[in-house]
């Protein structure tokens, strides 16, 4: 499915986009191109992307910036929320950041950026394209496993324990369908934070890869 902003599918033109944001009690800035008002409880500047005609990005920041200690505390929050939000899934893990780590000096010396990484997942409240998935993974592995029969071991466990043994073969499954979800994956949503004379703030983009600029211009 379509990667949707409090509800707005990301697609279509910027001016829509703008007039719907504006009815759920955005307020557009004319000057600095920005909508701003509140979102996941912080005051925001909402900023849009188009390429050719599209929307491709809604930017997030924060409009008030804080010290070191609170922007961990936010940016660990928001692993937390999406880690823990079924709309979104992680292809590699985001590590928190550990409450000792001094992230100006990472920043400035160590030249760190922290950014966490997200997907929309595409079988959010579709369960038929779900069972759909699982099925074709089924089929595929039957095939995998009448291939594997003359062979002993199956990643160190032999084919007989493999092929009874329901936890592994649910997680081959699982695992299938992961990766059919990750290639099927068109929308990322990531964050990181920024400096600015000394304080910090979140930057939030929601991104639709399919409208996004691909070299087509140049």
């Amino acid at each position: 499915g379509t990667l949707k902003f409090l509800g707005i599918p990301v697609d279509g033109s910027k001016s829509e986009m703008v007039k719907a944001l504006k009815s759920k009690g955005f307020e557009y800035n004319s000057e600095y191109d920005l909508l701003i008002g509140d979102f996941n409880g912080k005051e925001s500047f909402i900023g849009i992307v188009e390429n050719h005609g599209k929307v491709y990005r809604i930017a997030v920041f924060d409009v008030n910036r804080c010290d070191d200690r609170q922007i961990k505390i936010r940016f660990n929050n928001l692993i937390y929320q999406f880690e823990n939000n079924n709309k979104y899934f992680y292809i590699f893990p985001n590590d928190p950041i550990p409450e000792d780590e001094d992230i100006h000096h990472e920043i400035f010396v160590n030249k760190r950026e922290y950014i966490a990484n997200f997907r929309y997942n595409p079988l959010y409240g579709n369960d038929e394209l779900r069972d759909k998935l699982i099925n074709e993974a089924v089929e595929e592995n039957k095939l995998f496993l009448e291939e594997k029969k003359d062979e002993k071991t199956i990643g160190g466990i032999t084919y007989g324990e493999f092929y009874s043994d329901k936890d592994n073969y649910d997680q081959l499954i699982s695992s299938v369908v992961r990766l059919k979800v990750i290639q099927m994956s068109n929308n990322s949503v990531w964050f990181k934070i920024f400096e600015y004379h000394g304080e910090y703030y979140i930057g939030l983009y929601y991104d639709n890869l399919l409208n996004k600029p691909n070299g087509e211009d140049l």
